[in-house]
């Protein structure tokens, strides 16, 4: 025999988990999904403040090392082309993409993503103990 559990007055199912928009609509995998993300906690969720800097450090440093730039305000224009090696050659922008995405997982990381919050210890009593 079975026994159910009733549900409690705030709202949230019997099952214990508060079920949201998505999976009152019945959408595919909208309850496994949501479910996931209630649980996703981020420790030092601060970190992720520091990723737009950083992405904004990337592009402007894409912007500053541009091919021949930094000879341009130095070298007379009619010069240049012939002193600059490479100068007929395309940009690759791999490399700064992969510095751009390396900064946003950086910041994730740093953020400590988990499934399960844990306390964490803010500072130790140095109290002596007297028994």
């Amino acid at each position: 025999m079975r026994v159910r559990a009733a549900a409690p007055a705030c709202g949230v199912p019997a099952g214990g988990r508060a079920r949201g928009p998505a999976f009152e609509a019945g959408l595919p995998g909208a309850g496994r999904w949501e479910a996931a993300m209630i649980e996703l906690v981020f420790i030092r969720p601060w970190w992720l403040a520091a990723i737009p800097p950083g992405l904004a450090l990337v592009w402007w440093l894409r912007r500053r090392h541009g091919h021949g730039a930094s000879w341009k305000s130095i070298v007379d224009p009619a010069l240049l082309p012939h002193l600059v090696v490479g100068a007929g050659t395309p940009r690759r922008e791999w490399p700064w993409v992969v510095m751009a995405l390396a900064v946003a997982v950086a910041g994730l990381a740093l953020a400590g993503p988990a499934f399960e919050r844990l306390e964490q210890p803010v500072f130790r009593s140095l109290a002596a103990r007297v028994i």
